[in-house]
């Protein structure tokens, strides 16, 4: 954290309630104000404005307006960010030579619209579902096949799973030891061997952030097919939330000068050059 903010040309600090709670934003945006680098705030709810620190901090900035944002105003605040950013920092700064022109509007576009499908809601896709294989010969018990069950994101998804989901519940048939497994790590999944069908009850507990009330699924089971699974989509009601442990890079493709655009921390966004490579 205190290296992306030491690099950084600029903040962006995306403010809710949940970011104002939040130890580590209030650490990073703090000390990124202690080491003088620009701090951008952008209001994304209507019903609520900064208060305690996170108000003393950025009472006497400029705020970029992200309030009551839609599909067809989201490029224009979009772009009202990128032009801020510019005279904040310097166009020269933020379109280095190096840089692929227009990548801040492009990762910003990302964060902002990308399985969005209504203002304030971010919609992630998970699939949920088995993998199976006939066994060369029968186990001791009987059992013909080997199966997974899964729940994972699409392949396209760059974001770690682990920033949604907490824990999962797999309530398997009473005829399996244990016939609760609990699944509290990315890969999701777990494999057994058997030799009938049944139903598995799934619990998904998301991350304490997302405020999101657990899902229950029932999946059943089957030895038919290779692979199967359908696809389940979740709404999450923050706007903007990337984990501390996640960092989203784009590179410059010019060797000489490794340029990024770095996503870090909790709902802020570091813009940082790192030109020693």
């Amino acid at each position: 954290m205190a290296y992306g903010v030491e690099n950084a040309l600029a903040v962006c600090c995306f403010m809710t309630p949940e970011y104002q709670e939040s130890k580590n934003c209030q650490k990073e945006l703090l000390y990124a104000d202690e080491q003088n680098v620009p701090i951008i705030p952008c209001r994304i709810r209507s019903d609520w404005k900064p208060s305690s620190w996170l108000g003393m901090c950025t009472a006497k900035l400029i705020w970029v307006d992200f309030r009551d944002t839609t599909e067809k105003s989201i490029e224009m605040k979009i772009d009202k960010l990128v032009d801020h950013l510019n005279s904040v920092i310097g166009e020269d700064q933020l379109y280095n030579s190096a840089t692929v022109p227009e990548l801040p509007t492009k990762q910003f576009a990302h964060l902002a619209i990308s399985n969005k499908s209504k203002s304030g809601v971010l919609r992630k896709t998970f699939l949920i579902g088995n993998t199976h294989k006939e066994l060369t010969r029968k186990t001791a018990h009987g059992n013909t096949s080997e199966w997974t069950f899964f729940v994972r994101p699409p392949s396209s998804d760059r974001d770690s799973i682990e920033t949604y989901i907490k824990r999962i519940r797999v309530y398997l048939h009473k005829t399996f030891s244990p016939p609760l497994v609990i699944l509290d790590r990315s890969p999701f999944e777990i494999t057994r061997t058997g030799w009938g069908e049944f139903e598995i009850r799934v619990i998904i507990e998301f991350q304490d952030e997302w405020h999101h009330e657990d899902l229950e699924i029932f999946w059943n089971l089957t030895l038919r097919d290779n692979e199967s699974y359908e696809e389940v989509d979740v709404e999450f009601d923050s706007y903007f939330c990337i984990s501390a442990a996640d960092e989203t890079r784009v590179k410059s493709p010019d060797k000489a000068a490794d340029t990024s655009y770095n996503v870090l921390g909790d709902a802020s966004w570091d813009i940082s050059i790192d030109s020693s490579a």
